[in-house]
C-alpha cells in the first residue's frame, strides 16, 4: 500500500472537513418530481394516473390543502396540478 504524501493527506482532510452538508431535495424540487411522475405515467401508463389520482382524493390533506387550488385549474392541468401537490 502506498503512503500517501503529507499535503495531499492535508488536503483531503481539509476538504472532508470544510465541505457542508448538501441540501439533497427541497420542495421545489419534491414538486418537479411530482410533474415528472405525472407525465411518464400518464405518457407510460395513463390508467396507473386514474388510479393514483382516485388514492389521492382520499388523501388527508385533498379537501382542507389541494381541492381549492385544483378547483382553480382548467380541468386539463389538475391531475398533473395534484401530483405536485402531492409530492412534497
Amino acid at each position: 500500500m502506498k503512503r500517501l504524501k503529507p499535503f495531499t493527506l492535508i488536503a483531503q482532510t481539509s476538504i472532508l472537513s470544510f465541505s457542508s452538508p448538501v441540501l439533497a431535495w427541497n420542495v421545489p424540487g419534491h414538486i418537479l418530481s411530482g410533474a415528472i411522475a405525472y407525465q411518464t405515467l400518464r405518457r407510460e401508463s395513463p390508467a396507473t394516473v386514474i388510479v393514483l389520482r382516485g388514492m389521492l382524493e382520499k388523501h388527508p390533506r385533498y379537501e382542507s390543502h389541494w381541492k381549492g387550488q385544483l378547483d382553480k385549474l382548467p380541468e386539463n392541468e389538475r391531475d398533473e396540478m395534484l401530483f405536485m401537490l402531492a409530492a412534497p
